[in-house]
């Protein structure tokens, strides 16, 4: 092997990588290291640290008399158990991201992204971040339950996005809970509410706690079961909400009673819902918010939404 690779492989895990387009490897000290492989033009080699993450770009490999290739090298920085679990997370990312060889520009792109998502928490009410969860879990489980097999697919993949569920342009799925009560009152942004391009489904969840049903945990876990299938996104989207509700295993989250938190679900399409009518153009006034009681809507029957999904995309 050229001289570059021997730092990062041990003998035994570098047979059989060579023709790999991304692996999983040992280095001499037994630490997890990931190769991609480079598109093959030989540029200067480099590397680059981020907060939990190093990449060294376009290292030349050979091993025993094969003709020599180039790749790019991604550990974790540290040693800990938090690292590992993140450096898992980014590591099945870049499988399922990285279909082809790639350059070191394009990845070094790719992983400053990735490394935003394990830095610090963001300044977030953890509380009020893990109900907001198990609703959309809840939601999303039921919907795949109910026919809507491909649910992830239309999942929201930046904290960004206007609605937790995007299915086309022409129609979208907002999910509101909180701890049951006597009323579904949720709060929303005005503009969610009075949408004139497209349809908006809101999904209210009403939760009560309980210590013997399922907690967030179980139920990231089971969204994610069998995840192989799941596209990148998708996966990096649930796996980076998981990061944010800092669950472990002594703290795996809230629990739910399920079978009643699935039997209030209701759903509602936003036009039909309370709203304030205000001109869209009031100038220097935007991000208006306010708090909707939902019973005052016509629920919509799942059999409703899932015909609405599939007149969209022509499948569930």
């Amino acid at each position: 092997m050229a001289n570059e690779g021997k730092e990062y492989f041990s003998k035994k895990t570098i047979e059989g990588f060579s023709k790999a387009n991304v692996a999983t490897v040992r280095d001499s000290e037994g630490r997890p290291v990931l190769f991609v492989r480079s598109d093959g033009i030989r540029k200067r080699p480099g590397k680059q640290s981020w907060r939990s993450i190093v990449a060294d770009f376009n290292r030349e490999f050979r091993i025993g008399d094969e003709p020599s290739f180039y790749g790019h090298i991604v550990r974790p920085i540290h040693d800990d158990e938090e690292s590992g679990a993140s450096f898992e997370i980014i590591a099945n990312y870049l499988f399922r991201k990285i279909p082809d060889p790639i350059s070191g520009q394009d990845l070094y792109l790719i992983l400053g992204a990735l490394d935003r998502f394990f830095s610090d928490l963001p300044g977030i009410r953890i509380d009020l971040y893990r109900i907001g969860m198990l609703g959309e879990l809840l939601v999303l489980l039921y919907l795949r339950k109910a026919g809507w097999t491909n649910v992830l697919d239309s999942y929201h993949t930046k904290a960004t996005n206007r609605h937790d569920f995007e299915v086309s342009p022409r129609l979208r799925l907002e999910v509101k809970a909180t701890v049951e009560g006597a009323t579904r009152i949720h709060s929303f942004s005005h503009s969610q509410l009075v949408r004139k391009d497209c349809l908006v489904i809101v999904a209210s969840c009403l939760l009560e706690e309980s210590d013997k049903g399922p907690t967030l945990k179980d139920l990231f876990d089971e969204a994610l079961a069998d995840s192989s299938s799941l596209n990148a996104e998708a996966f990096l989207a649930l796996e980076a909400a998981r990061y944010k509700c800092a669950l472990t295993p002594d703290d795996p989250g809230p629990g739910i009673a399920r079978e009643r938190a699935e039997s209030l679900i209701r759903f509602f399409d936003s036009r039909d819902l309370p709203h304030l009518e205000i001109p869209d153009d009031i100038r220097g006034v935007s991000d208006i918010h306010y708090r909707v009681d939902c019973n005052q809507g016509t629920p919509i029957s799942v059999e409703e939404v899932l015909g609405k999904v599939r007149s969209e995309i022509g499948h569930l």
